[in-house]
């Protein structure tokens, strides 16, 4: 109970952090084949909506790579909830965000991906200590 005597109760508070992935390690080389370079499992409750983020740094190997960037339900062949399309330039670490709404329809553990996939050059999602990738899962209504 608070000191209000409220009780709080968990997955319940708009903006409340339900999971959060850190990653502070490169990808692999991304060439032709859509990869998985984050992955985020969190609870979920029915009926609520939960908002979905990935905050990272692409790094490309020629002038004006082109990717593409996926963030998806379950696997690398789950439904696509976001989708963005960029030129990541040479030798720069390229920010890149996604943000998506989902709507829980079971309660239960929920995975969700971020794959990248290029079009020209090879890309590397980048991590480091200082530089960490985030792909977290907020509550926010419902």
């Amino acid at each position: 109970m608070s000191s209000a005597g409220q009780q709080l109760i968990a997955n319940r508070v708009p903006g409340e952090r339900i999971g959060t992935t850190i990653n502070t390690a490169n990808s692999a080389a991304i060439t032709t084949v859509e990869t998985i370079v984050d992955t985020v499992t969190v609870p979920l409750v029915s009926g609520r909506t939960y908002r979905i983020t990935w905050a990272a740094s692409i790094l490309g190997t020629v002038a004006n790579d082109q990717g593409i960037a996926r963030m998806r339900e379950d696997n690398v062949a789950g439904t696509t909830l976001q989708v963005v399309r960029f030129k990541a330039p040479t030798a720069t670490n390229y920010p890149l965000r996604m943000e998506a709404e989902f709507t829980a329809v079971a309660t239960g553990n929920k995975t969700f991906v971020v794959c990248l996939l290029r079009e020209v050059g090879t890309l590397t999602r980048i991590g480091n200590a200082t530089q960490p990738v985030y792909l977290y899962v907020d509550y926010i209504r419902g």
